[in-house]
């Protein structure tokens, strides 16, 4: 993105997010799905490769570094990772660059305008606009392993990380520098610069 930002300053950028809890989740719901993924999260020599990576870029913690998440290090590793690709977004703001956020739910919500405001940014042509919408609203994934239905099916009682995580998430958030679950518990997980739906 920054070297596109160099070449192409006037150009635009969405950044695609979603809850970091609700990445969580799916992770976990994702490891079940797929076993060696679930087996390989719980190698003990994983922590310390995941911790190298983290150090290389400046990233580690010396309090919450490895898998501090008992019951399901997915977890954490699924939480991590979205706190990492937000902090991102936020110094891309703070640099400057022309970027938006997109927020998952908003763009496959029906009745959502989001597509709309995407296209008036980039100036296309409005009669694009509602199929651009059911392009968006279509499970690309539907013929993998991680379909909607696959994943929705997988624990479809989960919904809400273990006992004990919110402490970790919020201490993962801080490190990252990018809003906890202990902003937003009473409301939804909304990045500045987020398109309205």
């Amino acid at each position: 993105m920054e070297m596109a930002h160099d070449v192409f300053p006037e150009a635009t950028f969405f950044f695609i997010y979603r809850d970091p809890i609700e990445v969580a989740i799916s992770l976990r719901r994702v490891a079940e799905t797929i076993s060696p993924l679930r087996y390989l999260l719980y190698l003990p020599n994983i922590p310390n490769i995941v911790a190298s990576v983290f150090d290389l870029y400046g990233l580690s913690n010396i309090e919450y570094r490895g898998w501090t998440c008992a019951i399901h290090p997915a977890f954490e590793f699924g939480y991590r990772a979205t706190c990492f690709t937000v902090q991102y977004y936020l110094q891309a703001l703070e640099r400057g660059i022309n970027i938006h956020g997109l927020c998952y739910s908003d763009i496959v919500s029906p009745g959502s305008r989001i597509t709309k405001h995407i296209f008036e940014i980039c100036q296309l042509q409005n009669s694009m606009v509602e199929k651009a919408r059911n392009a968006l609203s279509k499970d690309s994934q539907a013929k993998s392993p991680f379909s909607r239905e696959k994943l929705r099916n997988a624990l479809p009682n989960l919904s809400k990380p273990p006992p004990g995580f919110w402490d970790i998430a919020c201490a993962m958030s801080e490190e990252f520098g990018v809003p906890g679950p202990d902003r937003y518990r009473e409301k939804r997980f909304r990045l500045p610069n987020s398109l309205e739906p």
